[in-house]
């Protein structure tokens, strides 16, 4: 299971994103993040896999 990061700061951008990955078995939302200080503090406590994040 490959786990997965959603950073944005636009709720609405983040829950499209995770809802894109919910249709794939192999892929796990772990968490989800405003902005770069919560992205490092979850990151911090759990393991990642990949983070999807705005450029």
């Amino acid at each position: 299971m490959i786990k997965v990061l959603v950073v944005d700061h636009h709720p609405i951008v983040r829950k499209g994103i995770i809802k894109m990955f919910e249709s794939s078995p192999e892929i796990d939302v772990v968490g989800e993040a405003d902005n770069g200080k919560e992205l490092f503090n979850f990151i911090d406590n759990h393991r990642v896999d990949i983070v999807i994040s705005e450029i």
